[in-house]
């Protein structure tokens, strides 16, 4: 018994009325310019106030009597804790300007309105947390810096000799 060939039918139609449904979809969602544009400024502006922060923080350029930096009281307790806190928060509050700055132009980049306002709201989100986890780890080193210190500074030079170890044990 011979089998008949395989027919292939089309059915343009159907095709046809997905590809007007799709262009519809498109054309509904797209996110305005303006929207886009205010988007990317602020996000923009964000990464250059985590950019320089950071980095000013990470060479150790940031001083106590500024506005930026980590600011706890370990931090302010004196000029080698600020130093420290702002030198371990520095990389990763750089991290986050860049963050900051890449989500920005993902947003404005993007097309759609859902795609805008995930792009910036992701970026957005990872960069504070990114920053605020920075200066935890900063604030953090400050604390372990103040810890390690000899309490009785008046008998101690902080040295090392082990005079201090003998003088509180006697």
């Amino acid at each position: 018994m011979p089998t008949e060939p395989a027919r292939a039918v089309a059915y343009p139609a159907k095709v046809y009325s997905v590809q007007i449904a799709a262009a519809a979809v498109q054309t509904a969602d797209v996110a305005p310019f303006a929207l886009r544009l205010a988007l990317l400024v602020v996000l923009l502006l964000i990464a250059v106030l985590f950019g320089a922060t950071g980095y000013l923080g990470w060479r150790g350029r940031l001083t106590p009597s500024g506005r930026l930096g980590v600011r706890t009281a370990s931090a302010l307790t004196d000029w080698a804790s600020f130093e420290l806190t702002n030198r371990v928060a520095g990389l990763p509050t750089l991290v986050a300007g860049v963050i900051a700055a890449f989500s920005g132009a993902a947003a404005f980049g993007l097309p759609t309105l859902a795609g805008s306002l995930v792009a910036a709201g992701i970026g957005l989100v990872a960069a504070i947390a990114l920053a605020a986890a920075g200066g935890v780890m900063g604030d953090r080193a400050a604390k372990m810096m103040l810890a390690s210190k000899p309490t009785n500074q008046a008998s101690c030079a902080g040295c090392a000799c082990g005079g201090c170890e003998a003088t509180a044990a006697g």
